[in-house]
């Protein structure tokens, strides 16, 4: 290899060759063959080496074998996405964003291959989160009327109490003051003897 351009040229005739077999039908397993060993080269350069993994994955039907492709090849396009950042050339930045799409590509079949495989999981298990903010207010409803009711209810009884012992206290008070008058008039008569009626004072009439 003389120079950069003739190594770019001869690794794009080898990726194109592989890229013939991945579109014509029936060739899967030779463009896999195909591109393992254009893999093999460690003179392929990062660019063809990142076009190579995507195609490798595109044509796996296993998602294991699918996703361990694309995972390497966009380990390689970020280390030559930092090498170029540091360089001034122009060529880099469009390059980059050629492989980006490619790499978006194979990121999007992955995922339509796990739908295929599992669902919409995202709409099996999507939770109402307003009816599910419903019952939970309707819950703490329920329960703050029973702890009104229980409230309630204590209030009752302790004023029930308080009105038996109120009416209780009066009406020992009544019977103490009865019998205290009692004693007292009892008292009275027996100081005016037999003639109550000396110690009543006379009215005079006119």
């Amino acid at each position: 290899m003389e120079n950069e351009d003739q190594v770019m040229q001869f690794f794009g005739r080898a990726y194109n060759n592989v890229l013939e077999l991945y579109n014509e039908d029936d060739k899967e397993e030779e463009c896999i063959a195909a591109a393992q060993n254009l893999l093999e080269d460690p003179d392929l350069p990062r660019y063809h080496r990142i076009k190579t993994l995507v195609l490798l994955g595109s044509s796996f039907n296993e998602w294991d074998e699918t996703e361990t492709c694309r995972l390497e090849a966009e380990r390689l396009w970020e280390q030559a996405r930092r090498h170029y950042a540091q360089l001034d050339n122009p060529d880099a930045p469009r390059a980059l964003a050629k492989l980006r799409v490619d790499l978006d590509a194979v990121g999007k079949m992955k995922r339509d291959r796990l739908d295929e495989m599992f669902g919409n999981s995202e709409d099996e298990y999507e939770v109402d989160y307003d009816e599910e903010g419903d019952e939970e207010e309707n819950e703490k409803e329920e329960e703050n009327e029973k702890e009104e009711e229980r409230e309630a209810d204590a209030d009752a009884k302790s004023d029930g109490d308080v009105d038996f012992h109120v009416d209780a206290g009066v009406h020992a008070g009544v019977h103490a003051a009865s019998a205290a008058v009692s004693d007292a008039v009892s008292d009275a008569e027996s100081k005016k003897g037999p003639d109550s009626t000396a110690n009543i004072p006379h009215v005079v009439s006119r």
